[in-house]
């Protein structure tokens, strides 16, 4: 009964949302267009929450650092090297091919419960928009622990679970805690049945190389290789801070950023910020200042 909702709901306002994202110069529109607002908004939050006095002259590892995008723009920031570490092979290989001789390196892990870098080896590590997908959180918190020297610290930018659309299927479902009620399958189900319908134009992700649509959730849900959350952990901000204090990371500074829309809601967001637990709900990104 809640799938068929979801879907009814999500099928009035997707296609709409789709249309937007898919217009000439929209930051979906394209791989190219994508990737240039990718790497802009990338150094726009690093300088907004953390300066580039925070790595100037240190030894950095970029955590997930998928493409290589955030590790480039922090040694062009003035980190002294910068290391960056992914799972995903396609994209350290994308990160190695985008190097000009900066001393920047590219290393894909060889397990998701370890770091492959000695002990006290850096002075910072950044972690954005990669926290809600580690998937052996507790253990890679003690590796960061491991891996940083004394005085260290850890970047943190991250959208936590009870995110409004925490999800992250927003063009499919922009429905608000939809996922605090449908498992990933049946989230799947409905982004697949959206992805069909006839006037849901999709961002270039959903396309192939001819300009065709596809459907990646149906695909996966034929294949089998669906599993509940398999790619997000539904870390919250409780969780997190908890874990903190058990690894022995100190929280140096945290910043909740509110849910936006119109003003009503911004003000809303803004109060309910104050009171734990709720304050979940209405997070945007979570960014932390972690310390060894």
């Amino acid at each position: 009964m809640i799938q068929e909702i979801a879907f009814q709901i999500a099928k009035r306002r997707a296609p709409v949302l789709a249309g937007v994202s898919a217009l000439e110069g929209s930051s979906y529109s394209t791989v190219e267009k994508y990737d240039e607002w990718r790497h802009e908004e990338l150094e726009t939050e690093f300088l907004k929450f953390f300066g580039a006095d925070m790595i100037a002259g240190k030894d950095v590892l970029d955590f997930g650092c998928g493409d290589g995008d955030l590790a480039l723009i922090l040694n062009s920031l003035g980190a002294k090297s910068c290391i960056g570490v992914d799972i995903d092979a396609r994209s350290i290989a994308v990160a190695k091919n985008k190097v000009r001789g900066e001393p920047v390196s590219f290393i894909c892990a060889s397990n998701t419960t370890g770091i492959d870098l000695d002990d006290a080896s850096v002075d910072v590590i950044a972690c954005f928009d990669v926290m809600e997908h580690v998937m052996e959180y507790e253990a890679i918190m003690k590796e960061w622990l491991r891996v940083l020297r004394p005085g260290g610290k850890v970047l943190i930018h991250w959208q936590p679970w009870f995110h409004p659309y925490g999800h992250h299927g927003r063009n499919y479902i922009p429905i608000p805690w939809v996922h605090l009620f449908l498992n990933y399958r049946k989230r799947t189900e409905v982004c697949a049945r959206i992805a069909e319908l006839p006037d849901f134009n999709p961002a270039w992700q959903d396309k192939d190389e001819d300009e065709q649509r596809t459907n990646r959730f149906r695909q996966s849900l034929e294949s089998g290789s669906v599993e509940d959350d398999e790619f997000l952990n539904r870390l919250t901000l409780w969780r997190f801070e908890h874990l903190c204090g058990e690894t022995g990371l100190k929280i140096e500074r945290r910043v909740y950023v509110n849910f936006q829309g119109p003003f009503v809601v911004r003000i809303f967001c803004q109060l309910v910020s104050y009171i734990p637990f709720v304050r979940e709900f209405f997070t945007a990104n979570a960014i932390y200042v972690l310390t060894k």
